[in-house]
């Protein structure tokens, strides 16, 4: 009889321990033991808080006494932990952290993509379609308006100078081209459409090239230079009948003109152009927007027959706003959407273009850094540097 009602009052309390009371027994069977384990709070936990002990506390992101919790809006104090640069959003139980347009990061830490080096105000640069070439420190600037109506300056990024207008007297400035040929070579500036001439930058002055013959003016080509041996290449454009090719033509300092093996299994209109500086390789970004096929990338070693069709881009990449290094495996194809990005060595595009300040005209690699050239009426001409691509 005694020990059945031992075992009664164990029982008994065991139902105790287990309705919300804690258990202070010292029995050590393994049913007690787990009974002794169990926390339990009575009345219950609320919405959005938990049961610690036999006390109820607010889940965190909640406020309150535990029955009843409130969402706490984690932005009203020092921007939520955000970056200063990141915008706060509060969300139940949190909050998200979102870079400012012109920043990249988590939202914790957020870096400028561009630094802003210069303003010119009074001075605009809205080309009809903008030319642009780099030379040493140097950027050179020039719109194909007409003869004596372009714009054409120099802007040195080591001193952060803009030159006085450039003299324009070619005979052709135009050079009859949308998006003619306009790059930097040794120590000179070449344009090639109908003509071809050489700009002197000591001496001010234009010369004839008397060993460029008429290409049916390639005008609507794009064009790259190959710093190693000074050729310029001259990529897609009409031939005789109008119609844009895929073939490319190769020129020397003097004018002379080769023809480049092979050619791009489609035609180009004023694609982007790049040799790699230090390799024999050229990048051709665009295609025939009329087409809606003007995300092609292609990749041809110089002097080979061999034009690889890469992954296209995720946007189109026309107009052309410049093309170079923004890194040394990230290619970077300016477009008015900003800048696509192409890492070489994985042969893969960044999902979305890098953003580029506004007004934005021209993207240039140059003295080891990219530059973004920007104008509108109320601020002007002013000169960007990238600081950040990820």
């Amino acid at each position: 009889m005694g020990s059945l009602a031992s075992g009664l009052a164990v029982a008994a309390l065991a139902v105790a321990a287990a309705c919300g009371s804690v258990s202070t027994t010292t029995d050590a069977t393994p049913i007690d033991a787990a009974i002794d384990a169990v926390a339990t709070c009575d009345p219950a936990c609320g919405l959005h808080a938990t049961c610690a002990g036999t006390t109820c506390g607010c889940d965190p992101g909640y406020s309150g006494d535990g029955h009843t919790c409130a969402d706490v809006d984690e932005c009203q104090t020092g921007n939520g932990g955000c970056d200063v640069n990141a915008a706060c959003t509060n969300t139940a139980g949190g909050r998200t952290c979102t870079c400012q347009p012109g920043f990249l990061g988590d939202g914790v830490t957020c870096r400028a993509i561009w630094q802003r080096v210069v303003g010119f105000p009074g001075i605009t640069y809205a080309p009809f379609e903008g030319l642009s070439a780099a030379l040493g420190s140097k950027l050179y600037l020039a719109t194909d308006a007409g003869i004596n109506t372009s714009f054409f300056r120099s802007f040195d990024t080591a001193t952060n100078q803009l030159s006085t207008p450039l003299s324009t007297d070619t005979g052709d400035f135009c050079q009859c081209g949308y998006g003619q040929i306009f790059v930097g070579s040794g120590a000179s500036i070449f344009m090639f459409g109908n003509s071809g001439t050489r700009f002197d930058p000591a001496a001010n002055t234009w010369t004839p090239l008397a060993g460029y013959t008429n290409q049916d003016g390639r005008g609507e080509a794009g064009g790259a230079v190959d710093p190693a041996t000074g050729r310029i290449y001259a990529v897609g454009g009409r031939d005789a009948s109008g119609a844009y090719v895929g073939s490319a033509i190769s020129i020397t300092s003097g004018g002379a003109v080769a023809a480049e093996p092979g050619a791009a299994p489609f035609g180009w209109r004023s694609p982007s152009v790049y040799v790699v500086p230090g390799a024999p390789v050229l990048y051709a970004a665009g295609g025939l927007p009329d087409d809606n096929n003007s995300r092609h990338l292609v990749r041809h070693p110089l002097g080979t027959a061999t034009w690889e069709l890469l992954a296209d881009a995720p946007g189109d990449l026309f107009p052309e706003r410049g093309i170079g290094h923004a890194a040394p495996t990230l290619l970077f194809v300016g477009t008015d959407a900003g800048l696509y990005l192409f890492d070489t060595g994985t042969s893969a595009w960044r999902p979305q273009p890098l953003a580029v300040p506004p007004g934005f005209q021209r993207a240039i690699s140059a003295a080891g850094s990219v530059w973004a050239v920007t104008s509108s009426p109320t601020a002007g001409l002013e000169i960007f540097k990238l600081l950040a691509t990820e």
